[in-house]
Protein backbone atom coordinates (compact mmCIF):
# COMPACT_ATOMS: atom_id res chain seq x y z
CA UNK A 1 0.00 0.00 0.00
CA UNK A 2 1.49 3.45 -1.28
CA UNK A 3 1.36 6.01 1.97
CA UNK A 4 0.39 9.43 0.73
CA UNK A 5 1.03 12.46 2.80
CA UNK A 6 -1.50 15.24 2.44
CA UNK A 7 -1.04 19.11 2.96
CA UNK A 8 -2.52 19.24 6.18
CA UNK A 9 0.49 16.85 7.67
CA UNK A 10 2.10 20.18 7.49
CA UNK A 11 -0.64 22.69 7.57
CA UNK A 12 0.82 24.93 10.46
CA UNK A 13 3.49 27.39 8.19
CA UNK A 14 3.99 30.55 10.01
CA UNK A 15 5.07 34.12 8.95
CA UNK A 16 6.49 36.54 11.42
CA UNK A 17 7.64 40.33 10.75
CA UNK A 18 9.32 41.77 13.96
CA UNK A 19 10.37 45.38 14.27
CA UNK A 20 11.03 46.80 17.58
CA UNK A 21 7.57 45.98 19.95
CA UNK A 22 5.82 45.62 16.74
CA UNK A 23 5.10 42.44 15.15
CA UNK A 24 2.86 40.36 12.74
CA UNK A 25 2.07 36.88 12.15
CA UNK A 26 -0.10 35.06 9.33
CA UNK A 27 -0.93 31.35 9.19
CA UNK A 28 -0.28 29.50 5.52
CA UNK A 29 -2.97 28.61 3.98
CA UNK A 30 -3.56 25.25 2.42
CA UNK A 31 -0.70 25.35 -0.54
CA UNK A 32 2.02 26.41 2.03
CA UNK A 33 1.71 30.53 1.58
CA UNK A 34 1.51 32.94 3.83
CA UNK A 35 1.60 36.91 2.75
CA UNK A 36 1.26 40.11 4.44
CA UNK A 37 1.33 43.98 3.16
CA UNK A 38 1.27 46.99 5.63
CA UNK A 39 3.25 48.19 8.33
CA UNK A 40 5.14 46.83 11.11
CA UNK A 41 6.77 49.03 13.42
CA UNK A 42 8.66 51.91 11.01
CA UNK A 43 8.77 49.06 8.01
CA UNK A 44 6.44 49.87 5.33
CA UNK A 45 5.94 46.25 3.32
CA UNK A 46 4.75 45.95 -0.19
CA UNK A 47 4.69 42.40 -0.15
CA UNK A 48 5.91 40.10 1.91
CA UNK A 49 5.35 35.79 1.70
CA UNK A 50 6.58 32.66 2.70
CA UNK A 51 6.13 29.25 0.62
CA UNK A 52 6.76 25.96 1.51
CA UNK A 53 5.21 22.04 1.05
CA UNK A 54 2.44 21.77 -0.86
CA UNK A 55 3.39 24.55 -3.56
CA UNK A 56 7.38 24.06 -2.78
CA UNK A 57 9.44 21.30 -1.24
CA UNK A 58 7.57 17.55 1.18
CA UNK A 59 8.09 16.70 4.29
CA UNK A 60 11.09 14.36 2.70
CA UNK A 61 12.37 17.41 0.43
CA UNK A 62 12.51 20.54 2.98
CA UNK A 63 11.97 24.22 1.39
CA UNK A 64 11.29 27.13 2.81
CA UNK A 65 11.40 30.72 0.92
CA UNK A 66 10.86 34.27 2.23
CA UNK A 67 10.40 36.64 -0.22
CA UNK A 68 10.10 40.55 -0.21
CA UNK A 69 8.84 43.08 -2.26
CA UNK A 70 9.93 47.12 -1.43
CA UNK A 71 9.90 48.03 1.68
CA UNK A 72 11.73 50.41 4.24
CA UNK A 73 12.30 51.38 7.68
CA UNK A 74 14.68 52.74 10.03
CA UNK A 75 14.98 50.09 12.39
CA UNK A 76 15.69 46.54 12.74
CA UNK A 77 13.02 44.16 10.82
CA UNK A 78 13.08 40.24 11.56
CA UNK A 79 11.36 38.14 9.26
CA UNK A 80 10.53 34.73 10.09
CA UNK A 81 9.01 31.54 8.55
CA UNK A 82 8.66 28.13 9.85
CA UNK A 83 7.01 25.24 9.42
CA UNK A 84 7.10 21.27 11.26
CA UNK A 85 6.55 17.73 10.34
CA UNK A 86 10.14 17.38 8.13
CA UNK A 87 11.61 14.18 8.12
CA UNK A 88 15.05 13.76 6.29
CA UNK A 89 18.30 14.34 7.44
CA UNK A 90 20.83 15.94 5.32
CA UNK A 91 23.08 19.00 3.98
CA UNK A 92 20.80 22.43 3.99
CA UNK A 93 21.69 24.93 1.31
CA UNK A 94 20.76 28.67 2.20
CA UNK A 95 20.61 31.05 -0.88
CA UNK A 96 20.05 34.95 -0.25
CA UNK A 97 19.42 37.21 -3.23
CA UNK A 98 19.17 41.42 -2.73
CA UNK A 99 18.17 43.77 -4.91
CA UNK A 100 19.08 47.78 -5.31
CA UNK A 101 19.23 48.14 -1.41
CA UNK A 102 20.34 51.16 0.63
CA UNK A 103 21.56 52.27 3.85
CA UNK A 104 21.79 48.86 4.84
CA UNK A 105 24.20 47.44 7.59
CA UNK A 106 23.54 44.22 6.78
CA UNK A 107 20.97 41.50 5.71
CA UNK A 108 21.34 38.02 7.30
CA UNK A 109 20.06 34.63 6.56
CA UNK A 110 19.57 32.08 8.88
CA UNK A 111 18.15 28.74 9.50
CA UNK A 112 17.00 27.27 13.12
CA UNK A 113 16.14 23.22 13.34
CA UNK A 114 13.70 22.61 16.51
CA UNK A 115 13.43 18.61 18.03
CA UNK A 116 10.20 19.96 19.75
CA UNK A 117 8.55 21.02 16.68
CA UNK A 118 8.38 24.39 17.59
CA UNK A 119 7.49 27.06 14.87
CA UNK A 120 9.12 30.42 14.75
CA UNK A 121 11.73 29.28 17.54
CA UNK A 122 15.88 30.87 17.18
CA UNK A 123 16.51 28.97 19.96
CA UNK A 124 17.34 25.70 18.24
CA UNK A 125 19.76 23.91 16.62
CA UNK A 126 21.67 27.06 14.62
CA UNK A 127 22.25 25.22 11.13
CA UNK A 128 23.76 27.87 8.84
CA UNK A 129 23.86 31.69 8.37
CA UNK A 130 24.64 33.80 5.38
CA UNK A 131 24.89 37.14 4.82
CA UNK A 132 25.21 40.13 2.83
CA UNK A 133 26.07 44.20 2.94
CA UNK A 134 24.72 45.53 0.23
CA UNK A 135 22.99 43.97 -3.41
CA UNK A 136 23.85 40.78 -4.60
CA UNK A 137 23.88 36.93 -3.81
CA UNK A 138 25.32 34.62 -1.37
CA UNK A 139 25.32 31.09 -0.89
CA UNK A 140 25.95 28.48 2.85
CA UNK A 141 25.54 25.08 3.07
CA UNK A 142 24.33 23.36 7.11
CA UNK A 143 24.27 19.72 8.32
CA UNK A 144 20.79 18.74 9.70
CA UNK A 145 21.48 15.98 11.56
CA UNK A 146 17.75 15.29 12.84
CA UNK A 147 15.96 12.35 11.02
CA UNK A 148 12.46 14.17 11.98
CA UNK A 149 10.14 14.80 12.44
CA UNK A 150 11.21 18.05 13.22
CA UNK A 151 10.20 22.14 12.63
CA UNK A 152 12.41 24.64 11.09
CA UNK A 153 12.35 28.47 10.96
CA UNK A 154 14.30 30.65 8.08
CA UNK A 155 15.12 33.92 9.43
CA UNK A 156 15.68 37.03 7.83
CA UNK A 157 17.12 39.79 9.91
CA UNK A 158 17.62 43.42 8.06
CA UNK A 159 19.44 45.82 9.83
CA UNK A 160 19.95 49.12 8.50
CA UNK A 161 22.73 52.22 8.96
CA UNK A 162 21.88 53.74 12.18
CA UNK A 163 19.99 56.84 11.98
CA UNK A 164 19.37 56.06 7.91
CA UNK A 165 16.34 54.84 6.50
CA UNK A 166 16.83 51.49 4.71
CA UNK A 167 14.85 50.60 1.23
CA UNK A 168 15.43 47.39 -0.89
CA UNK A 169 13.57 46.92 -3.97
CA UNK A 170 13.41 43.06 -3.78
CA UNK A 171 14.80 40.63 -1.05
CA UNK A 172 14.58 36.28 -1.26
CA UNK A 173 16.01 33.45 0.92
CA UNK A 174 15.52 30.17 0.02
CA UNK A 175 16.35 27.07 2.20
CA UNK A 176 16.51 23.55 0.76
CA UNK A 177 17.12 20.37 1.53
CA UNK A 178 17.46 18.86 -1.96
CA UNK A 179 16.15 15.10 -2.45
CA UNK A 180 15.98 14.37 1.06
CA UNK A 181 19.62 16.24 1.13
CA UNK A 182 22.82 14.15 1.12
CA UNK A 183 22.13 11.54 3.40
CA UNK A 184 24.65 11.09 6.60
CA UNK A 185 25.80 7.78 5.11
CA UNK A 186 26.48 9.68 1.74
CA UNK A 187 28.24 12.64 3.28
CA UNK A 188 30.45 9.79 5.24
CA UNK A 189 31.25 7.90 1.95
CA UNK A 190 32.54 11.27 0.62
CA UNK A 191 34.31 12.35 3.32
CA UNK A 192 36.14 8.64 2.73
CA UNK A 193 36.03 8.95 -0.36
CA UNK A 194 38.00 12.75 -0.44
CA UNK A 195 40.23 11.20 2.69
CA UNK A 196 41.64 8.18 0.34
CA UNK A 197 42.42 10.97 -2.68
CA UNK A 198 43.99 13.22 -0.02
CA UNK A 199 46.60 10.19 1.02
CA UNK A 200 47.20 9.18 -2.33
CA UNK A 201 48.71 12.66 -3.26
CA UNK A 202 50.19 12.70 0.35
CA UNK A 203 52.39 9.31 -1.08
Amino acid sequence: MLALTSPSAMANAKLEIISGTHSATVTANALGVATFTGNVGSWALTLTSGTTFPTLGSPAVPTLDIASLVGSGTAPLEILFSDDGYTHAGVAALQLHLNVANNLQSVMLALFADANGDLLDTTGTAVATASLAGSGSVAAHGLITRTGPYALTEEILITPVLHKKASIVSLDGTVTVPDGGLTLASLGSLFVVLGGVSRRFRK
